[in-house]
């Protein structure tokens, strides 16, 4: 799954049929943690402190929307069954 605006229609049919298991994920996620787990992400692997305060910058700026958390719990599922 793409995280294109493109690929967006695609993201309900991945989560159908896993709707309660998605919409509890959906609940716990929050843009406040995603920046905060990116952040101590780029320090454990000494990204350089410019390219850091760009992508957190960014990121900050960002939306969390239903699609994007939908991409997440896609993402989420697929590295889970890779496991």
């Amino acid at each position: 799954m793409h995280y294109s605006a493109q690929a967006s229609r695609y993201r309900d049919a991945a989560v159908e049929g896993r709707r309660p298991e998605f919409l509890a994920f959906a609940s716990t996620l929050s843009m406040e943690d995603i920046v905060a787990t990116a952040d101590a992400v780029m320090r454990e692997h000494s990204v350089p402190f410019t390219l850091s305060m760009e992508t957190i910058t960014r990121l900050r700026m960002a939306k969390l929307s239903n699609s994007r958390k939908k991409l997440a719990f896609i993402y989420l599922t697929a590295f889970a069954e890779l496991r």
